[in-house]
């Protein structure tokens, strides 16, 4: 009763506890576990799961409780003891009050176990909702984004080609002048040589003069016009080019985001695709075990069956063998009856006998005959003068016939049979 004493010790239990605490620990348990939120409804928990009550956990909790004991003792005692019969016998002393606690504690572990699944899976879901909602919501700045990058990408080469096409025409424009600066210093040498030479015809240089002043001037106007255009593009690329750097740095970051959100749902989805593997695996499972309680129930129904029978057939086994004692006990009764009458037939037959003897020597002494010798009746016959040929033999059977000589033993018949034992 010590080694008892000190195992409930050991589990913090008095030598005189109540049950009261553990009831109430147990209750707190439950209330805890009632007042917890259903943070997912019915169908999204874990999937229930029959409780299967581990009927190892006892002994693994004793066996350092068994280790502990054995360790004080001396060592030929350690060597004498059975560990696993120490442990089932500590498992049938204990009282109902120490294994209803610990299938308490295993209820409420596998319970929370279940709480804490379903709370990651509907945390799980709800970032994925809220992770697909953001991809969304980023897929469209994305592709607004790249259209504004599209258009002012062609806004930006319409300009660059307007800008190459006003640097081309100012380069004509700026060749055209230099042109007509040498045809115009051209004409003036020629005016002044002309002038030179004859002082008639001057009103017609004058008004030569005039028409290439005058394209001149607006040669000069239109180049000063490309110019000013050519400033004006330049100021607009100029002012669109933050524009388009801002443009390009939230593309990228919205590029850089966007990347991270689908690794982070890539990761999420393996994670949920693996929760889902995990889910199938527990279900295939639960199925497995509802089978195999399927087939338990069947082999126990047909081991019920064959107890069953093997009982009716040992009943019957029973009733013949008393039939065969019946039996036995009226064989040996006839037996004995039988012999008892071959006795009393001898017996009458020897009487008999005697009496057939007696009449005998008495019919000898009153009807004597003379006696003939065998020899005298063989000189009497005269059949053994002529010579008669030994009888041929019989013919063999062939079917009868074993072959190379060898024959078989007969049989012995077995004379245990119900029918023929009724004979009696």
């Amino acid at each position: 009763m010590s080694f008892f004493k000190s195992v409930k010790r050991a589990f913090g239990l008095g030598e005189n506890y109540e049950t009261e605490d553990i009831d109430s620990e147990y209750n707190e348990s439950e209330e805890s576990q009632t007042n917890t939120p259903a943070s997912v409804p019915a169908h999204d928990t874990a999937p229930s799961t029959d409780h299967h009550e581990d009927s190892t956990l006892s002994a693994d909790i004793f066996d350092c409780v068994v280790q502990l004991f054995n360790s004080t003792q001396p060592e030929f005692v350690k060597n004498c003891l059975d560990t696993d019969s120490q442990k089932a016998f500590i498992l049938e002393q204990l009282d109902s009050a120490l294994k209803q606690r610990l299938d308490c504690a295993v209820e409420l572990a596998r319970k929370k176990g279940q709480n804490m699944w379903a709370q990651e899976r509907s945390r799980l879901g709800k970032e994925v909702e809220e992770l697909k909602k953001e991809k969304e919501a980023l897929e469209q700045k994305r592709d607004e984004s790249k259209t504004a990058r599209l258009s002012a990408e062609r806004q930006k080469r319409a300009l660059i080609e307007r800008v190459h096409d006003l640097e081309n025409q100012l380069l004509t424009l700026s060749a055209e002048k230099e042109q007509y600066m040498l045809e115009n210093r051209s004409m003036l040498n020629k005016l002044r040589v002309v002038s030179v030479t004859s002082g008639g015809s001057s009103d017609e240089i004058l008004e030569q003069l005039d028409t290439l002043t005058k394209e001149k001037e607006e040669l000069n106007s239109r180049v000063l016009a490309g110019d000013s255009e050519k400033e004006l593009l330049h100021g607009i690329i100029e002012a669109h080019k933050p524009v388009f750097e801002m443009l390009a740095s939230k593309i990228s970051a919205l590029e850089a985001s966007l990347t991270e959100k689908e690794s982070r749902l890539r990761s999420i989805s393996e994670d949920f695709e693996a929760f889902e593997e995990i889910k199938k695996a527990v279900e295939n499972t639960e199925e497995i075990i509802s089978k195999k309680d399927r087939r338990i129930a069947s082999l126990k129904a047909a081991q019920e069956q064959d107890i069953k029978e093997i009982s009716e057939l040992s009943r019957l086994n029973r009733d013949k063998d008393s039939k065969i004692m019946a039996l036995r006990e009226e064989i040996a009764s006839l037996n004995a009856t039988i012999a008892q009458n071959l006795a009393d037939n001898a017996q009458l037959l020897e009487s008999q006998q005697g009496k057939s003897r007696n009449k005998k020597q008495s019919r000898k002494k009153t009807d004597s005959k003379p006696r003939i010798s065998a020899i005298d009746e063989l000189l009497d016959g005269t059949d053994w003068l002529v010579s008669v040929p030994p009888p041929p033999p019989a013919p063999k059977d062939p079917d009868k016939e074993d072959d190379f000589g060898y024959k078989a033993p007969a049989r012995k018949i077995n004379l245990d049979e119900d029918k023929q034992l009724s004979l009696w």
